[in-house]
């Protein structure tokens, strides 16, 4: 049995206007101030365009056909970041409009993704309402411009969340060696890319709240913080762990990850970030139990999914190689006496991708180019064929990234 493989060559280019907090963990900026007095504003900015090539189009050996071509240069994500403070230093504000990836400008929908104002009592308690990044992975609360590698996992694709209306208290104790995230907020599902909605659009419900709760520990070196390259060798070992939990009401079908209204999910995350000297590592493992309503018994399903992820700078060159495995399977426990017109998908992905880095100016200026190969198992009949180390993919990906950044 033959397959196609699918080469994706991409050309990313990035900019930041201003001066961006890479490592922010509300994704906002530093930036410059420009109004003084009792009000601040500063602007951060990011802008990414790609050019992607399918040199051979990939096969689904299910369906026994093949994708249309497609290349050109296309918008990868723009943004536009304001922050600063109101009044006094206590009250901070947080504005963000971003362009959802398109092919062309038509489709390009600018929108606030992010609007928050925050009021900050002490080191122990920061008050946030508005609509705010959910801070539930490691990686998902990394700013781009420090990922790794070109891109997110294809695990923290499918298992983060995105941004929610709500309110969010956090703060630190003992030095910040312990942080803490509470949150409720509307639900928001992941981006409906599947679903009957627009492409990229998210839908807010209020029908039933989400909540949310996430704990930090900076075990060592003060903490790695988040971001996941390593432009500088670090003199001290840095180690940080984290862990989070999500319940999840659904109050509307998300095919894409196969979840009907009505359904509860309940979500875990557990992530570590580490650098010391050369080398950096991150990795993480996700788990969803989900409960039906829809069923005609008691049925639940499990999904789950790790990345695992490293690099190591060569000398003083600047350059930096690595590589990444990422992993998911949804409906690991399915049940063949669910009909499968209840869309009890077994699907299993696996990524693994190596990587070579070249920092200009550390994460202001790089150079990044990755060779990724993903593959798709599946299976409705037999609930044990996709993890068998003999089974035959039913889609397979090669893509070969390029992308470089600059930051200023």
């Amino acid at each position: 049995m033959q397959f196609g493989f699918n080469r994706l060559t991409t050309v990313s280019f990035s900019f930041c206007f201003v001066a961006l907090e890479l490592f922010s963990q509300d994704n906002s900026g530093t930036g410059k101030t420009v109004i003084t007095n009792d009000a601040s504003l500063r602007i951060a900015g990011y802008f990414s365009t790609k050019y992607i090539d399918k040199l051979e189009d990939g096969r689904d050996e299910k369906k026994g056909n093949k994708k249309n071509k497609d290349y050109g240069f296309y918008f990868g994500l723009a943004r536009l970041t304001f922050n600063g403070n109101l009044i006094n230093e206590k009250i901070g504000y947080v504005v963000q409009l971003q362009a959802s990836p398109a092919k062309t400008t038509s489709d390009l929908e600018p929108k606030f993704v992010v609007a928050q104002i925050s009021y900050q009592f002490n080191s122990f308690l920061k008050l946030a309402i508005g609509r705010i990044v959910i801070p539930y992975s490691r990686e998902w609360y990394t700013h781009p411009s420090g990922n790794l590698s070109t891109s997110s996992s294809i695990t923290d694709d499918q298992f983060a969340l995105t941004r929610a209306s709500g309110v969010l208290a956090n703060g630190g104790f003992w030095d910040n060696h312990v942080q803490y995230y509470l949150m409720t907020f509307n639900r928001t599902p992941k981006l409906m890319q599947n679903s009957s909605s627009k492409p990229g659009h998210q839908e807010e419900t209020n029908k039933r709240l989400s909540s949310m709760g996430r704990l930090e520990l900076n075990l060592m070196g003060g903490g790695y913080g988040y971001t996941g390259s390593n432009p500088t060798p670090e003199d001290i070992f840095k180690l940080s762990v984290g862990g989070a939990t999500i319940f999840s009401p659904i109050d509307y079908d998300i095919p894409n990850i196969y979840l009907n209204k009505g359904d509860t999910s309940y979500n875990y995350t557990y992530d570590f970030g580490a650098r010391y000297s050369f080398f950096t590592s991150q990795g993480g493992y996700y788990i969803r139990r989900s409960v039906f309503a829809r069923r005609s018994r008691s049925d639940r399903r499990n999904d789950d999914g790790f990345f695992l992820q490293f690099g190591v700078l060569i000398g003083k060159t600047g350059l930096e190689i690595g590589g990444r495995y990422s992993q998911y399977i949804l409906n690991k426990n399915k049940s063949d006496a669910v009909p499968l017109s209840e869309n009890l998908l077994n699907l299993k992905r696996t990524e693994q991708g190596v990587f070579i880095n070249y920092y200009i100016e550390g994460d202001h200026a790089k150079i990044q180019l990755e060779l990724n190969t993903a593959k798709t198992f599946s299976n409705t009949t037999d609930r044990y064929a996709p993890y068998m180390g003999n089974a035959i993919p039913v889609k397979v990906e090669k893509q070969i990234r390029f992308k470089g950044q600059l930051l200023f």
